[in-house]
């Protein structure tokens, strides 16, 4: 594959996955890739979703990410 087509393909799947956000999120706030898979998570499950705010400290937000995921 050449490099052209790596960025094609590059570009591809981030518009894909902008478009997922929009549909999932109905705004244009930035989200991340954890909270949307969460969110598809607890919509399949039936569960009322959770919003995570991603802030600076990405420690922090791993654990709360882990923390959330053991009490489903």
């Amino acid at each position: 594959m050449s490099i052209s087509d790596e960025r094609f393909y590059a570009q591809k799947d981030a518009n894909f996955r902008q478009r997922v956000y929009n549909i999932l999120y109905n705004d244009s706030k930035p989200h991340s890739e954890q909270e949307a898979l969460e969110l598809i998570n607890n919509l399949c499950k039936g569960l009322p979703p959770k919003v995570i705010q991603i802030g600076s400290d990405y420690a922090e937000c791993v654990d709360r990410l882990t923390d959330n995921m053991k009490t489903q």
